[in-house]
């Protein structure tokens, strides 16, 4: 059983650094428009505005929705090649923020990932994993891990949230320069998860 648990973790991460290598290849710019289909069957995600006062955007994948600080999109072209569900970016800056779904069959428990998965990250290049206190995602608890990543000798923050809903997991990556505030990381993630409405 404990490599069911871990196979998931691990292809999550490999989705995360995969983007980290795909931010040379992110277009010009960015906007609210959807990402180009993949594909598969699944709809691809949009950036609508948001018919609250407060500015930003809603972010729809499939079977969810959240809302990002103004200024976010999704971009024109999907920088992933379809590797996730949704893709949105603070600009076309590829040392900028971004976001990043990946929708995985099954359940990931939070006593899953707090038993397997640092040893997941790190296996995959991740250093400096912690656990982070359990959060509530649209009645979904979660496990919370911050990690860092390396590539081409720059460090990004990763903050991973898993939660769960119809038998999927729906794995939340926020990545941020390495020198991005802890305030500000705990900023966009409140925003991200508070929002967070399945359907």
């Amino acid at each position: 059983m404990t490599r069911s648990r871990i196979v998931p973790i691990a292809a999550a991460l490999i989705s995360a650094a995969l983007l980290l290598a795909a931010c040379d290849a992110r277009p010009g710019g960015t906007g609210g428009s959807s990402a180009p289909g993949s594909a598969s069957a699944t709809p691809t995600p949009t950036a609508t505005s948001s018919s609250d006062a407060a500015p930003g955007e809603t972010v729809r994948g499939t079977g969810y929705s959240f809302a990002v600080p103004a200024g976010w999109a999704v971009p024109a072209e999907d920088p992933t090649d379809g590797q996730v569900d949704v893709f949105v970016s603070e600009s076309a800056d590829p040392d900028g923020r971004y976001i990043s779904v990946v929708v995985s069959p099954g359940v990931i428990t939070p006593a899953d990932v707090e038993a397997d998965g640092a040893a997941s990250l790190e296996a995959v290049g991740a250093t400096n994993v912690s656990l982070e206190d359990r959060v509530d995602i649209a009645g979904s608890e979660s496990a919370h891990l911050v990690a860092t990543l390396a590539q081409d000798g720059a460090e990004t923050l990763i903050d991973q949230y898993y939660a769960t809903q119809d038998e999927q997991t729906f794995v939340i990556t926020i990545a941020s320069p390495a020198d991005t505030t802890d305030d500000d990381r705990r900023r966009l993630a409140d925003t991200v998860l508070s929002s967070w409405a399945w359907g």
